[in-house]
């Protein structure tokens, strides 16, 4: 299939743009045709694409036709107006207006139970299909694992929530990390998160760390879920559907953390779950499998 792929930026790195090199790369692995269409400039993700995956970005209108357009944003959605093929948008969040459906799509994916009902409410029918994840990039890189909680890496985006991992940490005698995206950016995370024993991130980062097989706190401080610093906590295969209902961001159980809290949360370190945890992305996660799942919405 020709295939057409929109994002509103790949210059920087963010949730959004990983979903969309971790998508062309599996569309061109799988033998499609595959364009990228994106608003602004090239980037570190735009480049990557090109480089890894011989994909080159169009940060202009096109008028070509494609079998499928998968586009996320309305800005990606602007820029393929004129494009025929069958177009599906994809909805990443709730608060922000980048994400709002436009009208006259083909079908419309949201990557949460949360966002659906969201869409619903708007009067757009969605499938729900989680972020799919790299399982071959993103995997255990070494059979060790440490029987006590030693290595923490923060990708919290926030100083208030890095001030409270920090106290939690020394609480529990375990050294930490920090990498905000927004600060010092790294393409090759996944060596980082293989380092660590736990990782505490929302969102993207809980599902690469899982498929990483290290154990996950879901936390962070995002003023735009309000004043106070929230998260679900420790993640186990069994509560893990039910926190991604919400992409997992804090936003199911909308617990409030302390350093206190995040201690005792921490302090659940069980080496053994990071293999579930593996085993459960490698299940519902896997972008090969996500994949399929946007092809088969092609009538």
């Amino acid at each position: 299939m020709k295939i057409l792929v929109g994002n509103n930026k790949l210059a920087k790195l963010g949730g959004s743009e990983t979903y969309t090199y971790a998508l062309v790369g599996e569309l061109v692995r799988q033998g499609h045709q595959v364009d990228c269409i994106a608003s602004g400039m090239p980037g570190i993700v735009s480049n990557r694409i090109k480089d890894d995956f011989g994909v080159i970005t169009r940060f202009r209108p096109t008028t070509a036709g494609y079998d499928l357009v998968l586009l996320s944003h309305k800005t990606s959605i602007e820029l393929a107006r004129n494009v025929q093929g069958f177009k599906i948008q994809t909805c990443h969040g709730v608060h922000h207006p980048l994400e709002r459906p436009v009208p006259g799509m083909d079908a419309y994916v949201a990557v949460s139970d949360e966002v659906a009902e969201g869409l619903k409410n708007q009067g757009y029918s969605a499938s729900v299909i989680y972020n799919g994840v790299d399982c071959d990039r993103f995997y255990p890189m070494t059979n060790d694992t440490r029987d006590d909680l030693q290595f923490v890496l923060s990708l919290a985006h926030s100083d208030e929530a890095n001030q409270m991992i920090h106290e939690a940490c020394d609480m529990l005698g375990c050294t930490l990390q920090v990498l905000n995206k927004y600060k010092s950016a790294v393409w090759e995370v996944e060596y980082l998160i293989n380092q660590a024993d736990m990782v505490i991130s929302l969102g993207r980062g809980v599902y690469e760390a899982a498929a990483c097989g290290r154990n996950v706190v879901i936390f962070d401080y995002r003023p735009y879920m309000g004043k106070e610093a929230i998260g679900d906590g420790y993640v186990t295969p069994e509560v893990f559907p039910l926190y991604m209902k919400n992409n997992c961001s804090g936003r199911y159980t909308k617990k409030i953390f302390n350093a206190e809290i995040l201690k005792g949360e921490m302090a659940r370190y069980d080496s053994f779950n990071g293999e579930l945890l593996r085993e459960f992305a490698m299940k519902h996660l896997n972008i090969k499998n996500q994949v399929q799942k946007y092809l088969d919405l092609v009538r």
